[in-house]
C-alpha cells in the first residue's frame, strides 16, 4: 500500500495490529504502531488494547504496562476492556495487589468492571492466595449486588476442589441451582473427579446420573473420570458398563480410556 502511495487508515492499522498480535508477532505489531505515530496517525483504544493483550498473552507484563501508560499520556481514554486486559495479566502473574489497585481505579474513571474483570481476579486469588480469599472477594461482590455467572462458580469450585475442600465446592454447586443457573459440564467433571479422589464413589455416580436429567452430555473426559474412578475402586464391571455406554452414546474413547480399561484388568 505504501509503495502505491495509498495511505493506510485507522481500520487498516487496527486489522494489522490485531492480526499480528494473534499470530504472536507482537514486536512487529508494536513496530506498526510506531510507524502509525511517525506518520501522524494516533492509535485508538482498540489498537492500544490489542497490543497490550498481545504482550499479556506472552507474559510480557512490563511491556503491556508501558503501552497502557503511553496510551494515557497520549490522551487516549482506557476502556473497561483495557483495564480488564491488564488486570487479567497481573492475575496470571500472581501480582494481585497491582490488579486490585487497577480495579479500585476503574470507578474513579467512570468505568464499571464486568464479569471478565471479576472472574480474572477470583481466578488470580485462587492461584496466588487461596480459594478462601477468592470466596471472600466473591461474597463481597454478591453483597454489593453483582450477580455471578457460571464461569465464576466454575473457577471457585475448581479452586476448592484442588484444595480438597469438597463441602465448599458442593455448597457452591447447590448455590448455582438456587440462583437458577444450570451448572455446565465442566463443573460436573470437577466434582466427579473430586468425589472419586475423596473415595465418595456413590456421590460421583449420582453426579454422573444427574447429567442426563440436566440435559447435559458427558464428554470423553467425563467418561474417562468415571471409568478410571470405578476401576481404581475395583468396580470393573461397572467401569466396563460405562465404557460401553460411552460407545453407545457416540462418544469415541481415546487412548486414555483404553489404558484405564487395560490397567484395570492387569
Amino acid at each position: 500500500m505504501l509503495r502505491a502511495n495509498i495511505a493506510p487508515d485507522l481500520i487498516t492499522f487496527n486489522t494489522l495490529v490485531d492480526g499480528l498480535c494473534k499470530e504472536g508477532k507482537v514486536s512487529r505489531a508494536h513496530g506498526i504502531v510506531i510507524l502509525m505515530m511517525q506518520r501522524g496517525l494516533e492509535p485508538n483504544v482498540i489498537i492500544y488494547s490489542s497490543l497490550m493483550d498481545g504482550y499479556c498473552v506472552h507474559n510480557q507484563m512490563d511491556q503491556a504496562r508501558e503501552i497502557f501508560n503511553l496510551m494515557v499520556s497520549k490522551g487516549c481514554t482506557p476502556t473497561v476492556v483495557t483495564y480488564s486486559i491488564l488486570i487479567h495479566c497481573y492475575c496470571k502473574r500472581k501480582r494481585i495487589d497491582e490488579a486490585m489497585r487497577l480495579l479500585d481505579e476503574m470507578p474513579c474513571k467512570g468505568l464499571m468492571p464486568n464479569d471478565y474483570t471479576y472472574n480474572s481476579l477470583i481466578h488470580g486469588l485462587c492461584k496466588a492466595k487461596s480459594p478462601w480469599a477468592a470466596h471472600k472477594f466473591f461474597k463481597n461482590l454478591c453483597s454489593s449486588g453483582h450477580s455471578p455467572d457460571n464461569v465464576t462458580y466454575s473457577i471457585l469450585i475448581d479452586g476448592f476442589h484442588k484444595h480438597m475442600c469438597l463441602d465448599m465446592a458442593l455448597d457452591l454447586f447447590h448455590e448455582t441451582q438456587k440462583n437458577l443457573l444450570t451448572p455446565p459440564l465442566i463443573i460436573y467433571n470437577t466434582l466427579i473427579d473430586g468425589m472419586f479422589k475423596a473415595g465418595k464413589v456413590k456421590d460421583a455416580k449420582e453426579l454422573f446420573s444427574r447429567l442426563s436429567i440436566e440435559g447435559l452430555y458427558p464428554d470423553v473426559y467425563t467418561y474417562n473420570l468415571m471409568v478410571n474412578g470405578l476401576s481404581k475402586e475395583g468396580l470393573l464391571d461397572e467401569a466396563l458398563k460405562v465404557f460401553r455406554k460411552m460407545e453407545g452414546n457416540g462418544c469415541s474413547p481415546n487412548g486414555c480410556t483404553y489404558n484405564v480399561i487395560i490397567q484395570g484388568y492387569l
